[in-house]
């Protein structure tokens, strides 16, 4: 065959099934990161994104969320990309289920940390503030008693 690939069903080959793949990882990573960075804006912080030890992620720096913004921040990618995967599932072209079906399996693998953080915010009280910094997630919380310093 002289070097080329043979077409495969519906003439799609083996490699346009690996570069739709691999462009449909990072499409999703992106609006993974792009939906958690939205949800900042829409709580009126300036999010930056950025690439570190093989992680694409958004930080706002030191800004204070209220626990439930930063739940809101942490689920609506999942939720969303999860909602968005399905429809395609039901009412998209079934040569794509697959893949679709993969990378919805790859979005709920790669939620895990936002689940696990969600769950820990579950219990902190809701007045909670909350702040990244370098070391992580830091709580800020008045429980309404005086405390001598």
């Amino acid at each position: 065959m002289g070097g080329r690939t043979a077409p495969g069903v519906l003439g799609v080959t083996s490699a346009g099934v690996i570069l739709a793949g691999a462009a449909g990882l990072v499409l999703l990573l992106a609006a993974h990161e792009a939906i958690h960075g939205a949800c900042f804006v829409l709580f009126g912080h300036r999010p930056r994104f950025r690439f570190r030890g093989g992680m694409l992620f958004v930080e706002v720096g030191y800004g204070l969320l209220a626990r439930d913004e930063y739940l809101v921040v942490l689920l609506t990618p999942l939720v969303l990309l999860t909602g968005a995967g399905l429809v395609a599932l039901a009412w998209g072209p079934p040569l794509l289920a697959p893949l679709v079906a993969s990378l919805l399996i790859i979005n709920a693998v790669g939620a895990a940390g936002d689940l696990v953080a969600a769950g820990l915010l579950l219990r902190v009280p809701r007045r909670a503030l909350l702040q990244q910094t370098p070391g992580g997630l830091c709580v800020y919380h008045y429980d309404g008693q005086r405390r001598p310093l």
